[in-house]
C-alpha cells in the first residue's frame, strides 16, 4: 500500500512494539521522538495505515480466514506456513507460544489504545497547519476504536445472544489510553454496547465525508456498513436493514466484473480493468473502507472443494477472473494442491459494497420484505455473473431463497475474513449449522456447529500479564 504521511510520530510512545497484551504500551516518549499535540498530528497518526512504522490502523483479521470452511492448505504447503497458522487451520487449543504475538488481539489493540489517545486529547488539541478537520479526526478515532472492538468480540468471545450476551465473556474494554491498565473481561453485551455507542456519536456528529482521498479513511458510507454488520451479528434485522439501506444510497453503484479481462491464462499476472498487484488491494473499485494484514500468504492457501461447489465456473465472473489453477505468478505450471485465489482479488476486510448489497437481500428476506431481498440480490449478481447469460433469481419460497442469499453471499465474501463471523452466527439457527472439516498430513480435524473453538484462546501470554482475564475454554 502506498505510503501516506510519513511522520516521525509513529515512532513515539504509542507505536506499540512486540505487544502481547492489552496494556503491555510503552510508557516513556523514546529520546528523540516527537510527542503529537496538535489536530494535524494526529490526523496523520491515522493515515499511517500499514505497519510500516507501527501503528496499522487500516489491520484487518488474521486467523479467522484460516479456521473456516472456504479455505483449503494443501499437503506440499503445510511446510511453508507458520506454527501459528498451521495451529489456527486445525483450531488448536492454543495458537501461539507464549513468545509469540497474536496479530489479531495486539494489533487490534493497538489501534485501540491509539485511537484512546486521541479522543482523550484532541478537544484541546491546537489546529497545526489546519491540515486536518477536528471533527473529522474525532470522529475517525471513533470509527476505527468501534471497528476494532467489533473484530475483537466475535474472534474471542461468543456469538452475540441477546439472552446470554449480559452474562457471557467479552473482551476487556480500554477506553483510556492508560499504560497501567489492567482490566477483566466485560461482558459481550457491554462490549456491543460500546461499540453502538461509538459508532452513533459518529452518525450524530455527521462530520465524516462521504468520500476519501484514500480508502482506510472513513467515510459516512462505511459508518454505515459498520451500523449494519453490528446489527446483523446482533440479530436485529430491521436495524441492519436500515443501516443497509443508508449504506447503499451512500457508496454508489457497484464495479461490473463484465468489464475485466485476464491478460493471460493467470490472473497474478495481470487483469484489464483492475488494480496492477497485490500492493494496490486498497484501490480495488468496490471497497468502501479498508482494512487488510500482510501476515496471511494468500497464494499459499488454495480454495475449499466445499466452496468450489456452490460456484458456476462458466457464468460467475468470480471464479473466471480471480481463482486460478496455476502458482503464483506463473502460467505454465499448475498447482498440485488445487485451485488457489489470485494474489490480486479484492481481499478488503474492512468494507465493502458487495457486502452492503447481499446484507440488505439477507435482511429484508427475514423482514418478509422478498421483492426488496430479490432487488438487492439481483443488482449484485448482474454485476458478478456474465452479461451474455445472466439472469435474475426469480425465486420466492422464502427459505430456498435464503440458501441462495447466503451461498451468493458465500462467495461474495469469500477469504475476506468475514465467513467465520457468519459460520458462528448461522450456527445459532439449526437450519444453517454446519460442520467443518479441515485436512492435514497428520489427520482430519473436524469443527462442530457451537463447538468451544469457535471461540479463539486468548494468547497465554495476555493472561500471564493480567491474570483479571479470564481464559476461553476449549
Amino acid at each position: 500500500m502506498k505510503k501516506i504521511n510519513k511522520f516521525s510520530i509513529a515512532a513515539f510512545l504509542l507505536i506499540l512494539l512486540n505487544l502481547t497484551a492489552c496494556s503491555d504500551f510503552l510508557d516513556t516518549t523514546p529520546k528523540g521522538n516527537i510527542i503529537p499535540k496538535t489536530v494535524d498530528d494526529f490526523g496523520m497518526m491515522l493515515d499511517d495505515a500499514t505497519d510500516s512504522y507501527g501503528n496499522y490502523i487500516a489491520y484487518g483479521t488474521s486467523n479467522v480466514v484460516l479456521m473456516d470452511d472456504d479455505i483449503k492448505i494443501g499437503m506440499s504447503k503445510e511446510s511453508k506456513l507458520y506454527s501459528y497458522e498451521l495451529a489456527a487451520y486445525h483450531w488448536a487449543d492454543e495458537l501461539y507460544t507464549t513468545t509469540q504475538r497474536d496479530y489479531d488481539y495486539s494489533n487490534f489493540y493497538k489501534v485501540i489504545y491509539i485511537c484512546n489517545y486521541i479522543i482523550q486529547n484532541i478537544e484541546k488539541a491546537p489546529l497545526g497547519d489546519g491540515k486536518y478537520n477536528r471533527d473529522v479526526v474525532y470522529c475517525s478515532a471513533l470509527f476505527h476504536r468501534a471497528n476494532a472492538y467489533l473484530n475483537l468480540v466475535n474472534i474471542y468471545a461468543k456469538q452475540y445472544d441477546p439472552n446470554a450476551a449480559a452474562s457471557d465473556l467479552g473482551v476487556p474494554l480500554m477506553l483510556e489510553a492508560d499504560p497501567n491498565l489492567r482490566l477483566p473481561r466485560a461482558s459481550v453485551e457491554k462490549v456491543y454496547n460500546q461499540i453502538l455507542t461509538d459508532a452513533h456519536a459518529v452518525e450524530a456528529m455527521n462530520a465524516l465525508p462521504d468520500e476519501a482521498e484514500y480508502s482506510f479513511r472513513p467515510t459516512n458510507g462505511a459508518l454505515y456498513a459498520m451500523l449494519m454488520r453490528i446489527y446483523l451479528y446482533m440479530g436485529n434485522y430491521e436495524k441492519s436493514n436500515e443501516y443497509a439501506i443508508k449504506a447503499r444510497n451512500a457508496i454508489g453503484t457497484l464495479f461490473d466484473y463484465n468489464e475485466l479481462e485476464i491478460w493471460d491464462n493467470n490472473p497474478d499476472l495481470g487483469v484489464d480493468g483492475w488494480v496492477s498487484s497485490d500492493y494496490d488491494l486498497y484501490l480495488c473499485p468496490d471497497v468502501i473502507c479498508y482494512k487488510n494484514t500482510d501476515y496471511n500468504t494468500f497464494y499459499y492457501f488454495n480454495v475449499s472443494d466445499d466452496l468450489l461447489a456452490i460456484f458456476d465456473r462458466d457464468a460467475d465472473l468470480r471464479f473466471r477472473i480471480f481463482i486460478t489453477k496455476y502458482e503464483c505468478w506463473d502460467d505454465a505450471w499448475e498447482d498440485e494442491d488445487g485451485l488457489r485465489i489470485s494474489t490480486i482479488y479484492d481481499t478488503n476486510k474492512g468494507y465493502g459494497k458487495g457486502e452492503v448489497y447481499i446484507t440488505e437481500a439477507e435482511t429484508a428476506l427475514r423482514l418478509h420484505k422478498v421483492n426488496e431481498a430479490l432487488e438487492s440480490l439481483n443488482e449484485l449478481r448482474k454485476n458478478r455473473f456474465d452479461s451474455s447469460t445472466y439472469s435474475d433469481v426469480t425465486e420466492t419460497d422464502p427459505e430456498k431463497l435464503m440458501k441462495i442469499i447466503l451461498e451468493e453471499r458465500r462467495r461474495e465474501l469469500m477469504f475476506k475474513g468475514l465467513r467465520w463471523f457468519d459460520l458462528k452466527r448461522l450456527n445459532l439457527e439449526g437450519k444453517w449449522e454446519k460442520t467443518v472439516t479441515h485436512v492435514l498430513s497428520n489427520g482430519t480435524y473436524t469443527l462442530s456447529p457451537n463447538d468451544a473453538r469457535y471461540i479463539v484462546p486468548i494468547p497465554q501470554s495476555v493472561i500471564d500479564a493480567n491474570p483479571l482475564i479470564k481464559p476461553n475454554i476449549r
